[in-house]
């Protein structure tokens, strides 16, 4: 999950439902608050951490902080030498989990499909945006960024870059490495507005589980749908100059490859895209929990 939030186009939401423990994430989420931390110091600690889901709560988290600091720079590192198989490796992913989450749907809701389907394709085609360095700002992009990050289909880290913050925090990241104090002003004012972002959002969404849970499979599945136009393995580079400004970003548009000039990248593009897809089946094949609904009344 920390590797996919720092790669844009790529949900950390949509890993945890491809590992199946979205649901399990949510519940968790939903049972921390004020009252249950201070249990927490209560003379039942151990009785007050299980029902914290404390374990899973720090495991996941040291994973998370894990991705973002080690393997989001080895997939950084890759995808500057070819990124064509590290995206078909993403599409052959979330691909596969779309018909696995599929099946799930008893019931379609087409017009929460529909709306999935739209939001997520019009947040791949939207410009970047001038962002601000302001700390109250960065908050706000926390926030905004969270609730991508924890919504199937949608890519935190594309998010900030539409508000103009992705380099600042790349950077920050970057700086913390190498232990400068000065990468804790952004990162914590970031951090921080994540951490308001998903404890508000999860509660939406684990309502619309209980609730409606044909309508919020079907709007996923068209997030998932939908986000495939941002990791199509063919793209080719834009570069976008914001005016008055020093800053250039790199933008992708999808095309076909030519036919007739297929090269020995083209078959091993589509081998890593099986291999992406096959993943997801046999993890799915050793665990059927996995992106795995429970049945409700």
């Amino acid at each position: 999950m920390g590797s996919a939030d720092v790669v844009p186009g790529v949900s950390g939401g949509t890993m945890a439902l491809i590992l199946g423990i979205y649901e399990r994430l949510l519940s968790a989420i939903n049972n921390i608050n004020f009252m249950s931390i201070k249990k927490l110091f209560g003379s039942n600690f151990y009785g007050e951490w299980k029902k914290l889901d404390g374990y899973f709560i720090v495991v996941l988290l040291m994973g998370i902080l894990t991705g973002i600091f080690l393997i989001s720079g080895i997939i950084n590192d890759l995808m500057k030498i070819n990124k064509i198989f590290i995206w078909s490796f993403f599409f052959g992913l979330i691909l596969s989990s779309t018909f696995l989450i599929k099946k799930l749907i008893k019931e379609w809701n087409l017009f929460a499909f529909s709306i999935g389907l739209f939001f997520a394709i019009i947040i791949s085609l939207l410009s970047p945006s001038e962002g601000s360095e302001n700390l109250l700002y960065i908050f706000f992009c926390g926030v905004i960024a969270s609730i991508a990050m924890i919504l199937p289909g949608i890519s935190g880290a594309f998010i900030l870059i539409l508000l103009g913050v992705y380099s600042n925090a790349i950077e920050s990241v970057e700086k913390l490495r190498l232990l400068e104090p000065s990468s804790l002003k952004i990162l914590s004012s970031l951090g921080l507005g994540a951490i308001v972002g998903i404890k508000i959002f999860s509660k939406i969404i684990t309502k619309m589980f209980k609730k409606r849970t044909n309508t919020i499979l079907s709007l996923i599945v068209g997030f998932l749908l939908g986000s495939l136009y941002k990791v199509w393995p063919w793209q080719q580079k834009i570069n976008y100059n914001l005016e008055n400004s020093n800053m250039n970003y790199e933008f992708f548009k999808p095309y076909l490859p030519d036919v007739g000039d297929l090269n020995s990248d083209f078959y091993l593009t589509i081998i890593v895209f099986l291999f992406g897809c096959s993943t997801v089946l046999i993890i799915n094949k050793i665990n059927p929990e996995v992106i795995e609904v429970k049945k409700r009344k």
